[in-house]
């Protein structure tokens, strides 16, 4: 699966509140794309930890 297409996963996931399948699919991402903004900041919108979001 792309980069892309992962992306649209997690953000589906995220909007039906299926915070921790929206949370792999983010962390596939940054898994191909290290410094991928929007994965990046849709994990920090879904972390419970206010310091893991820095």
């Amino acid at each position: 699966m792309s980069v892309r297409e992962n992306l649209r996963k997690g953000m589906r996931a995220a909007r039906a509140g299926r915070r921790a399948e929206a949370m792999a699919a983010f962390q596939v991402v940054l898994g191909e794309d290290p410094v991928n903004e929007t994965a990046l900041l849709w994990l920090g919108y879904l972390t419970d930890d206010p310091q893991a979001s820095l």
